[in-house]
C-alpha cells in the first residue's frame, strides 16, 4: 500500500527523472550488499519498474532510455538475467509506444491527473500540529461512530 500511495503522490514533490536517479542510486548501493540488504535492492528495482511503466511518452526521453539501457547492460554483466530481461522489456515497450504514436501528439504533455502545481516547500510551511488536526477532522465521522460497551460482571 505504501508503494501505491507513493506512486500516486510522488509528482507533488519530485520529478520522475529525479526519482529515477534516486532509485538508481539506492539500487546500486544495496545490490552488492548482504542478503538482507539485497531485499531493499529488489524492492527498489520493483518500484523503478513501476515508475518507468507510468512515465508518459514525453517523459521517456533519450536520457532516461540511456540510463535504463545502461542498467540493463550492468545487470547482464552481473548475470542478473531476470532483472535485465524485465527492465529491457519495459523500456522497449515504452520506446515502441512512443515511436508508434502520431506526431500530432508529440507536443502534448501527458501527465497524471493528480499532478499538483505546487512547490515542495508549500507542504512544509504547515506545522505538524495543524496537519494532524486537519486529518483528525477528516476522520471525525468515523471516530463518532465508535460505540463504548461496558461489560459488568454479575456475581
Amino acid at each position: 500500500m505504501y508503494q501505491e500511495a507513493f506512486l500516486t503522490t510522488y509528482r507533488t514533490f519530485i520529478t520522475p527523472h529525479q526519482l529515477i536517479d534516486k532509485l538508481l542510486y539506492r539500487f546500486h548501493k544495496f545490490h552488492h550488499a548482504s542478503e538482507k540488504k539485497k531485499k531493499v535492492a529488489r524492492n527498489t528495482f520493483s518500484l523503478l519498474i513501476r515508475v518507468i511503466d507510468e512515465l508518459s511518452r514525453k517523459e521517456m526521453d533519450q536520457a532516461t532510455t540511456q540510463k535504463m539501457m545502461t542498467l540493463v547492460f550492468e545487470l547482464l554483466c552481473q548475470s542478473d538475467l531476470m532483472l535485465a530481461k524485465v527492465l529491457r522489456k519495459k523500456v522497449i515497450e515504452k520506446c515502441e509506444s512512443k515511436r508508434a504514436s502520431p506526431d500530432q501528439f508529440s507536443s502534448m504533455t501527458f501527465t497524471s491527473s493528480i499532478t499538483l502545481k505546487s512547490t515542495p516547500s508549500d507542504f512544509l510551511f504547515y506545522k505538524s500540529h495543524d496537519i494532524a488536526e486537519q486529518i483528525t477532522l477528516l476522520d471525525a465521522e468515523l471516530f463518532q461512530k465508535i460505540e463504548v460497551k461496558i461489560n459488568k460482571w454479575v456475581e
